[in-house]
């Protein structure tokens, strides 16, 4: 009997334990590796929607508008010029409230993004030498998109002419 071939039964099980080990630690790579390349792609598309409608805005900002608001009529800047604005404290500024004129639920790849769009001015006081928004004629104008499934957010800044003034 000495001269058998062959594995133990302990040498047999402890193959087993190492094979399950490394197998077990691979999964959990594979399956950490998935869930953060599908944050990525989430975080991808909301940064993407948020640059595309701010590229939109920037195209046709009186269609944004009239798409935006229950009364078609006014303008970016007649809006903000009906909400009170406030003094920055320490500053020579005052800043408008920002105006939400869209906020809505737009569906790609099967899910729904909220798009928030806010429209602000900055406008000097008279004693100000400062030139503010409304001194350049630029509106303010930040979108933010959330993604329905996470906490993922991303926001998107730029300016637009003042329309009532660029015509």
């Amino acid at each position: 009997m000495k001269n058998e071939k062959g594995f133990t039964l302990v040498e047999v099980l402890a193959a087993l334990v190492i094979i399950s080990i490394i197998l077990t630690s691979s999964i959990a790579i594979f399956s950490n590796t998935n869930a953060l390349a599908v944050r990525n792609s989430e975080k991808l598309v909301v940064i993407n929607l948020a640059d595309a409608y701010l590229e939109r805005i920037k195209a046709d900002p009186t269609g944004t508008i009239s798409n935006g608001t229950a009364d078609g009529s006014k303008t970016i800047s007649e809006l903000i010029n009906l909400k009170t604005c406030s003094v920055v404290s320490g500053t020579q500024k005052k800043v408008c409230p920002g105006i939400v004129l869209s906020s809505d639920l737009t569906r790609l790849n099967g899910k729904q993004y909220k798009v928030t769009v806010q429209f602000s001015q900055t406008q000097s006081n008279a004693s100000s030498r400062i030139h503010s928004e409304k001194d350049l004629q630029l509106i303010n104008v930040l979108v933010t998109v959330g993604s329905p499934t996470s906490k993922i957010t991303s926001s998107v800044e730029g300016y637009i002419a003042d329309e009532k003034t660029s015509q």
